[in-house]
């Protein structure tokens, strides 16, 4: 879970280039194309002590357009107009998406639907995107476009 400091320096002042950099790392340590490597997104209630053995906390993220059920583990619509949202801290596991992990068995048991997220600065400029479990269907955040801000 170490980024390698010889990528580049502006990684940290940079969210863009962290999560570039984590995912470059990654591919080359376990010998897969880059192109191939994605996230699996798990918001988590609390860290875990010490470093995950494969993946990455994110802290200080805010929904915008959404909210998140600590209790159950979900995503769900607010108004447009709603302040952002603190979302608890995000575990980020890169995997193969050759492999085709079922992601879907380790999601919240009322999850109704799995929302694509994009991940932007507060100047707008895009991140990544994440996915987040929802209780609601897709047609219910059609209107809002829930995105993630990083702080």
């Amino acid at each position: 879970a170490v980024v390698s400091t010889q990528s580049t320096g502006s990684c940290f002042t940079n969210p863009c280039h962290f999560i570039l950099s984590y995912l470059y790392d990654w591919s080359a340590a376990n010998n897969v194309p880059l192109s191939e490597v994605s996230f699996n997104t798990k918001v988590v209630s609390l860290i875990s002590p010490g470093l995950p053995t494969d993946g990455i906390y994110l802290e200080g993220l805010e929904l915008r357009r959404a909210g998140w059920d600590t209790v159950k583990g979900l995503m769900y619509p607010t108004s447009t107009s709603a302040p952002p949202f603190p979302l608890p801290p995000v575990l980020l596991l890169p995997y193969n998406k050759q492999e085709d992990i079922d992601s879907a068995s380790s999601l919240p048991q009322l999850t109704v639907s799995r929302i694509e997220c994009p991940v932007v600065t507060r100047g707008g400029d895009f991140v990544s995107t994440f996915i987040l479990p929802s209780s609601h269907t897709l047609n219910q955040w059609t209107h809002l476009k829930p995105s993630i801000l990083v702080t």
